[in-house]
């Protein structure tokens, strides 16, 4: 006779097949970061992962919320910005390093998903003063009596620096958010105009003076991700910060460029 209690339970096969798919998009990810140069094509890393490619597809997506392509594309512009920062390589030598076509579509890629162009991208480190911050700041004030998404960024006790907050449609923090806010640190926040619908997420920088922080972060990066499908209470939103694990998508946009852009007029 067998002993029914000794059965695997849903939730526990549930949780199992979970686990399994995000093996697979590890494995995935770091087979994209290995050969970035001459990445392998999506059936090939369905073999790998020994399923079909429609099947790889749809686990990878559920695993980490884009599709495979669109992460490996990610990825490439990742890395066109940390050669831009920390090399002399001019553009066009980086866009075809890279494996982009032509110049014109690596432009357009690039300038779409980081918000700058990446010759615009290269010189925002030029000038950079933690004031830029403190008018950031300042500019937010007349917006706090405008209806918005409220809530409370929580972090290590050891972080100290800026956090950048964005709601974005997709959870990859990718061209501009459709709103957002900056804090001086860990704490209460508010976006005017924010609807509790998309992802928000956040991006703790541990440097107030360093530049090129904010736009290629290191291993100090902190990094939220709430989808607000999932939040119990819109009025009483937690985002804790921690560090960024194998799946999260890399932080795209520039943060910089953040600084300057105009607010968008929430209603009232």
């Amino acid at each position: 006779m067998i002993s029914v209690g000794l059965l695997p339970q849903p939730e526990e096969l549930a949780q199992e097949k979970s686990q399994a798919f995000e093996k697979q998009a590890e494995n995935a990810i770091r087979t994209m970061r290995r050969f970035l140069r001459n990445p392998p094509s999506i059936p090939e890393l369905a073999e790998e992962a020994r399923i079909t490619p429609w099947h790889f597809i749809r686990q990878f997506r559920r695993a980490v919320g884009i599709p495979p392509g669109e992460y490996l594309a990610a990825l490439r512009i990742e890395f066109a910005k940390t050669l831009l920062l920390k090399t002399p390589e001019k553009v066009t030598n980086i866009c075809f390093d890279l494996g982009f076509s032509s110049l014109g579509s690596f432009t357009s890629r690039f300038s779409s998903l980081v918000c700058v162009s990446p010759v615009a991208f290269r010189r925002l480190v030029d000038g950079f003063t933690p004031k830029d911050l403190e008018i950031r700041i300042d500019r937010q004030e007349k917006w706090r009596k405008y209806p918005g998404l409220r809530g409370t960024v929580r972090a290590p006790s050891s972080f100290s620096g800026p956090v950048f907050v964005g709601l974005f449609p997709k959870s990859i923090p990718e061209r501009w958010p459709v709103a957002g806010t900056l804090l001086m640190g860990p704490g209460a926040f508010h976006i005017p105009g924010g609807a509790p619908e998309g992802f928000l997420m956040a991006a703790g920088i541990s440097s107030f003076h360093d530049p090129s922080s904010y736009l290629i972060p290191g291993d100090d990066l902190l990094v939220g991700v709430l989808p607000l499908a999932d939040m119990s209470d819109p009025d009483r939103i937690e985002l804790s910060l921690r560090s960024p694990g194998p799946l999260d998508p890399p932080l795209l946009v520039a943060l910089l460029a953040c600084l300057g852009r105009p607010d968008p007029v929430p209603s009232m």
